[in-house]
């Protein structure tokens, strides 16, 4: 598997995700591959998280208690946090994709994801956001 790499390894991924198994089962997925996950269960614990802690990735499922992923990426893109987004939602019909695409969010992957194609997203939107 690939390890995060750069001047500011390791990298942290902001998790967002109210399925438990799911949430779980990430966090273990990306950690694995070498960085740090601050998971969360709603989009009101992420924006708090975004005040306190250094992030360098969103990674939430549209559908999730009060706000949704779409909503979520766009608040914190407001709050002045330009961070990759990666959207995972096993709905992600043309009418999700467009809110997704006018928040500016950045790879939209079907739940359950493919690793390898998480994995790839990842260490492509990390390094991006390195340089």
């Amino acid at each position: 598997m690939a390890r995060p790499s750069g001047p500011s390894a390791p990298r942290t991924v902001l998790l967002v995700e109210d399925d438990d198994l799911a949430l779980k089962s990430l966090t273990m997925v990306v950690s694995a591959l070498g960085y740090i996950v601050l998971a969360v269960s709603c989009g009101e614990e992420a924006l708090k998280v975004v005040t306190t802690k250094d992030i360098h990735l969103l990674m939430t499922d549209f559908h999730l208690p009060g706000i949704n992923g779409v909503d979520l990426a766009a608040e914190i893109r407001k709050s002045g946090l330009h961070v990759p987004v990666i959207l995972i939602s096993g709905y992600l019909n043309e009418s999700v994709q467009e809110k997704a695409r006018d928040a500016q969010i950045n790879v939209m992957l079907p739940k359950p994801p493919d690793l390898k194609k998480l994995e790839d997203t990842l260490v492509e939107l990390l390094d991006q956001s390195c340089n």
